[in-house]
Order: C-alpha cells, then structure tokens, then sequence
C-alpha cells in the first residue's frame, strides 16, 4: 500500500499575512476611553508588535496596579477580535499570490491565537 505523504504550511495571521496595528487602534481607543485613560496613536501601537501583554500594559497603563491593567489589556483584546472579524486588517503585498502558488503543492493553514 502506497500513501502519497501531502505537506502543509500554517502560517499566522497577524503580522505574517496581514497587518492589523492601525486597524485594533479604535478597539483599544474605545476600551482605554470607557477606563478614562488616554488613546494611543498608530506609532505606540506599532512600538507594541511583537510585544507580550504584559509589557504592554506596563507601557500603556504604567500607574495601574498590575492586576488591572491586565484586565483592561485584556478587555483591548477582546474588543479588537470584535472589530478584526467585522474589519480584518491589511494585507501585505502579494499575499494572494504567493498562497496561490504555495496552494498548487501545499495544504494551507492559518492559525490565530485569540486572547
């Protein structure tokens, strides 16, 4: 018996297919101003990629008490799923392309890791 072995590339989502960094901007914007806490720009969020939470909420909220700023990062984290799977974000040049080739000799797959 003969099993044709069939390879696969997953692939993340933000930041490897697609750029969100301007568009969560509102999402966090909304959750920081319903904490009465100043927005962020397009460069803080940029400054953020790559980032853990954590570091993050040091960054954003460094006059909170740990446990709430998390809780307010965190919250930033479920708005921004709400308003990428209304939105999406941008993505980078050639993406369709290239997984239209890579399609022809892989299964693809994307994942994305939800907070």
């Amino acid at each position: 018996m003969h099993f044709k072995i069939k390879q696969g590339v997953i692939f993340d989502l933000d930041g490897t297919l697609w750029d969100s960094s301007e568009q969560v901007i509102p999402a966090w914007n909304t959750i920081l101003t319903k904490h009465n806490q100043r927005n962020i720009t397009a460069e803080e969020m940029a400054s953020y990629m790559g980032k853990t939470l954590e570091m993050i909420a040091e960054s954003v909220l460094p006059k909170l008490p740990h446990k709430q700023a998390m809780n307010i990062m965190c919250e930033c984290c479920k708005e921004e799923q709400i308003y990428l799977s209304r939105h999406g974000g941008t993505l980078y040049p050639d993406v369709e392309n290239v997984l239209c080739e890579l399609k022809k000799h892989y299964q693809l797959f994307i994942v994305r890791k939800l907070q």
